[in-house]
This record gives structure tokens, sequence and C-alpha cells, in this order.
């Protein structure tokens, strides 16, 4: 990264390289959505990114909650705090100064609009006290892109009992799209959400939907419920709607538009080191998260919680370990996840506007917490550019602090 003296973002370079192990599966996805991601939501007038996906004789790799937001937010947002430190500026201030706003070219050609980075940002920075000293206390701001370009379809029938059945593809992963589209289809019929009926999707009744990722069902469907029931108005017994989101990147010059829409959140995390043993003690994680317009709260807050333990998971202990070829932790007994006991105080924030559309917001909390606790380690003196942040790894870098301070 380039910057003038006074913080002013000039230049970014990313390099990286995706291992999809035997097959691609996802990993060509997964490649594009770190191309534009490891830019960050910042104004960045000269751009150059180069992603590829790259065959290796190992497992193949699929997706993952984040999809290459994660790793893009890990290795941009640790360098922000670098390179801020390099300036002597105080990382929320460099951040905010060059953070995205509404009307701002991003590097991929696209004018972004309903941006809200500033205030994820800031919300997050404030809930653990960041004016008040920054030591042990780390930030992270992010943008992640939804599947673009996609389609959805809904269909919406009048039932025999005088309510509604539901026909769409969207399966339910436990993101709770059920219930978000029937409080919606409530909502747009006028009735209570006991009269809407919405049995698993059958592919000889549910018309096409791209898939049930990308933190795009609500969104998509949404809109596509919007216009099935336009059609159920004039029908009087069945509607349909369709609803696109156009757009997508040239794979070579990288220009378009990446996302009909930007999933944007923010988190802070405080942390204390022993520095005896290399532990890490998580205090504290916020997130700030932008919903535009809450549909289902209860449902939106689990999402929030669930994303942050999660990404609580990647920045601490969740690796796949190899050995010729072979993993040596396929099971839950040397595969660690955060327990109950691991957990620090865990707090968030939906962020909300007036006459918004609804924002996807499945995944928005993980790829902001790993940078965000590194970052915190990082305002210490002790810089972990690995993931998980392992005691090992972290006993390193304090080693490496100390012989730096001691020459």
């Amino acid at each position: 990264m380039g910057a003038r003296r006074d913080g002013t973002l000039v230049a970014k370079l990313v390099d990286s390289s995706i291992d999809t192990g035997a097959y691609a599966d996802c990993g060509p996805g997964v490649a594009v959505k770190i191309g534009y991601s490891a830019v960050g939501p910042y104004r960045i007038p000269n751009v150059a990114a180069d992603s590829r996906c790259v065959y290796t004789n190992l497992p193949p790799n699929g997706a993952f909650r984040g999809y290459g937001a994660t790793q893009a937010a890990w290795a941009s947002e640790r360098a922000m705090d670098m390179l801020a430190d390099q300036l002597g500026l105080d990382p929320l201030d460099f951040r905010l100064k060059n953070v995205l706003r509404d009307g701002d070219v991003f590097c991929t050609g696209e004018t972004v609009h309903d941006v809200h980075f500033a205030d994820c940002l800031e919300r997050a920075a404030d809930a653990v006290g960041w004016r008040e000293g920054r030591s042990g206390k780390g930030l992270c701001v992010l943008l992640k892109g939804m599947q673009t370009p996609s389609r959805a379809s809904i269909a919406i029938e009048t039932n025999d009992d005088g309510g509604y059945i539901l026909r769409c593809a969207t399966a339910e992963l436990g993101q709770g799209s059920r219930r978000a589209l029937s409080l919606m289809a409530a909502e747009l019929l006028g009735v209570p959400a006991s009269e809407i009926r919405f049995p698993n999707p059958d592919t000889d009744l549910a018309p096409y939907d791209t898939r049930a990722t990308s933190s795009r069902s609500t969104y998509m469907m949404g809109r596509a419920l919007e216009e099935a029931v336009r059609d159920l108005r004039r029908d009087g017994t069945r509607g349909v709607g369709e609803f696109r989101n156009e757009g997508g990147l040239d794979p070579e010059t990288g220009q378009g538009i990446a996302s009909s829409h930007w999933h944007q959140g923010a988190a802070a995390a405080t942390v204390h080191v022993d520095e005896e043993t290399g532990k890490v003690e998580v205090e504290r994680v916020h997130a700030a998260v932008y919903a535009g317009r809450v549909v289902n709260r209860d449902g939106a807050e689990l999402q929030n919680e669930g994303a942050m333990i999660m990404g609580l998971g990647t920045a601490l202990f969740e690796a796949v370990a190899f050995a010729d070829g072979q993993v040596t932790n396929a099971n839950l007994s040397d595969y660690e996840v955060p327990s109950i006991a691991d957990l620090p105080l865990l707090t968030h924030e939906l962020v909300e506007q007036a006459g918004a559309d609804v924002h996807g917001i499945g995944e928005t909390a993980v790829p902001p917490v790993p940078a965000a606790i590194g970052n915190a380690l990082g305002s210490l003196g002790i810089h972990v550019t690995e993931l998980p942040m392992t005691a090992e790894s972290v006993l390193a870098a304090i080693d490496r602090r100390d012989a730096q301070d001691a020459s």
C-alpha cells in the first residue's frame, strides 16, 4: 500500500493465490471475491489486483461462511494498522479518512450507494472506548459482495383454508430464510404470518433460484416476492415473481459490477496477553453490521452472534493440518472449535436506515473478527500475520518485538 504523509491512500497492490486442492469446486469464485475484497472499502485511485485459484495435491476446498472476505480482511486490515503505525496515525482516523462514502467510485469502476462503512466503524470503536486509549484494542472494517449476477424466482398461491403457500427453492440452512420470507409475505399481503405456509422446496413445484448462498436469499427472494404478490393480485390464485441482479466483473480487467449491493460491517476487540505462555484472552468483541431494514430481529441477532463465534474460531483455533497430503486432524477431537468457555463478552448492533432495502447479514460479522483481534495484539507490539493466532505464534511475535526493542 502507498499513502501520502497525511494518510491519504494512493495505491494498493494485491497478489493472492487460493489453494483449491485437487478440484476447483467453488475455488474460482472465492478467488474473485478475495480479489476485490482485499482492496477493502477504501478510496484508492491506483489499484492492481491479481487473484488466482491454484490446484494442489490436497483435498478440495469448498465454501465457508465469509467466502473469501475473511482471508481478504485479515490481510488488508492488518496491513492498514501497520501502515497507520508507520505514518504515526491513529488507525481509526486513518480508516475514516479513506473509507468509501456514498457516490465514491470503487476500484471495479462501480459507484457505491447506501454505504455505511464509517458509521459501522465508529460504532464498533465507541463500544470498546477507543478514544480512551487503544492499548490492547483493535478494529476492522470490511466490504463483502453478494453473488452478482444471479436471479431468484418465487411463486405464491392461495390455499383452500384462506391462507397462502410460498413456493421457492431457497433451502433452509439454519439461516432463518423460511421465517424471514414468511414475515415479508405476510406484510405484503396484509395478513398474519400464521397464514403463510412455506413447504420444503420441491423441484417439481418451485421456480428457479441460483442458489441459497452468499447472504442473498432474503434480499433476492424478497424482491422477487414483491413481484409475485403483484402478479397474485392480478391473477387471484397464483402469482410468480422473478428478480435479477445484473452485473459481474471482467476476469482480466476486474472492471464491472462486483456486487449489486454491499455487505458492510466492522468489529472491535479488546485482548489481554499472557506474555509468559502466549495465551490470548479475548475480553470483548463488538460487531456493528449494516442490515438496511431488519425483517426478523431475533433471527438477525442470532446470525450476528453465530458469525462472531465462527470468527473467533478462525482467529484462535481452527486450522486443517496436513501430512503427506492427508488431513491429520479430521475429527472434532483434534480440530478445535470454540466452546462456550472460550467466548468473550460478545455484543453487536444492527444498523438500519429508513427506506433502505433488506440487506443480507448471514456472513458479515465473521470476517472482521480475526483482524480486529490481530490488530489488538498489534497495538501491544505483537505482530502475528498468520491464522490461527496460536500461543506458539504469539510467543514468536513477542520474541521478535523484544529483540527489536533490544537492538
